[in-house]
């Protein structure tokens, strides 16, 4: 339920600020990605909290597994 509580956050308010960034397409790409990885991150917590962290993800992609 708290997934789909971030997702409806996340539109209206990236709704909201669309509105005032339609004619400054550069400033409209950057929100667009910034708002797409807040996202990415939210769901990837909410799908299951009790898994590693993100940066413990990704250091055990990296090979570095006991720096977290």
């Amino acid at each position: 339920m708290n997934m789909v509580y971030l997702i409806l956050a996340v539109v209206v308010l990236s709704i909201w600020d669309i509105r005032y960034l339609k004619n400054k397409k550069k400033d409209l790409f950057v929100y667009v990605i910034l708002m797409l990885l807040v996202l990415s991150f939210g769901i990837f917590y909410f799908a299951n909290p009790e898994r590693d962290s993100f940066l413990a993800v990704m250091y055990s992609l990296l090979g570095k597994e006991g720096w977290y």
